[in-house]
């Protein structure tokens, strides 16, 4: 049975996908979620603050300097988050020896958002441990939906959940969070 747990989340995020990445992470518990593309971290302190809840940790991957001075100064103000390691480190290039070694162990979660996600699902579903949750969002503008429901099966995912989510930024309307189980 999963105890219910608040999602008390006042950050700058806080849409149906959301709601379901915290229900989904109640769920699963993992150690560590691996996020790919740290960006503006605008969705890592949710994801600590989820995996505060019982003792797990985020860790952000991005290549850019710019990211990372960014990342810095939002992981400063965000104390509360000890549980947030950020690594400018590759992980397009070629597959990340570090993100292999975090997401083979049973149960990881692993979220692809670095601008090449059907890469990233590419480089990394084929790693992903047992019982793992590979999620990405911009699904069907970022991720060409036919690709993926071949591509994914072939490596041992089902489809798992998915959310709609308004994107705010303002290059569409609408944005799909998608996530995949590997058995």
């Amino acid at each position: 049975m999963v105890r219910s747990m608040s999602l008390n989340y006042n950050g700058p995020f806080n849409t149906p996908d959301f709601k379901l990445f915290h229900e989904i992470l109640v769920e699963l518990r993992p150690q560590l979620i691996v996020e790919l593309g740290t960006g503006a971290l605008g969705i890592t302190p949710f994801f600590a603050h989820c995996q505060s809840q019982w003792g797990g940790e985020v860790w952000t991957f991005d290549l850019y300097g710019a990211s990372e001075d960014y990342a810095q100064c939002r992981i400063a103000d965000t104390k509360a988050y000890s549980n947030m390691r950020f690594f400018r480190e590759d992980v397009l290039r070629f597959a990340n020896k570090r993100v292999i070694e975090a997401i083979s162990p049973p149960g990881r979660f692993i979220f692809c958002d670095n601008g090449c996600k059907e890469l990233e699902m590419a480089l990394y579903g084929p790693y992903l441990g047992p019982g793992g949750i590979l999620a990405c969002h911009d699904y069907g503008h970022e991720v060409d939906p036919e690709w993926a429901e071949i591509f994914m099966p072939k490596l041992g995912f089902e489809k798992y959940r998915e959310a709609e989510a308004k994107v705010l930024d303002g290059t569409f309307e609408y944005g799909t969070s998608r996530f995949w189980r590997k058995a």
